[in-house]
């Protein structure tokens, strides 16, 4: 016997030179994604590229509300975010799948959670590098002026020649 799986619920937009369609719900999507898992699910770089042509852009939507979004940049890397509701369905894999006909030869995944290392072991992506977020609270012993040992001195970026 066979079990037929219903259609997807959502539609994904192919990749596009074009900027993303509504900047604005791609952040909100991240943002509910980063509210779900404590980690920003998009880069710096990914989120200043929103509205740049140097990157393509691949959207999901269930109706008018975007599920899932994906952006492959210019050295063929991609970063996924799915909306949390809309998870383990398969639309990460739709997005990979969309991202690698766009070029994106791998991906980069914040704070190696369950589903983002699932998806890679699935497409046989190997992690080869790890990056760490160190941080401590500053203490008033901080605040203090730090003196430079004798014949160094501090200055200002002097622009034309300090390049």
């Amino acid at each position: 016997m066979v079990t037929m799986l219903p259609e997807p619920a959502w539609q994904i937009t192919p990749a596009s030179p074009d900027t993303a369609s509504a900047p604005d719900e791609v952040r909100a999507l991240a943002a509910s994604a980063q509210t779900a898992d404590g980690v920003e699910p998009l880069s710096e770089h990914s989120l200043l590229n929103l509205t740049s042509a140097s990157s393509r852009h691949v959207s999901a939507h269930a109706g008018a509300l975007l599920v899932g979004y994906a952006q492959v940049w210019a050295d063929s890397a991609a970063e996924i975010v799915v909306a949390p509701d809309h998870r383990r369905r398969g639309l990460g894999s739709a997005l990979w799948e969309a991202s690698r006909a766009a070029g994106a030869d791998r991906a980069w995944a914040h704070g190696d959670l369950p589903g983002a290392a699932a998806l890679a072991a699935a497409y046989g992506l190997e992690r080869v590098r790890e990056l760490h977020r160190m941080t401590r609270a500053l203490t008033v012993a901080d605040t203090a002026p730090v003196g430079l040992p004798e014949g160094f001195g501090a200055r200002a970026f002097v622009p034309g020649k300090d390049e």
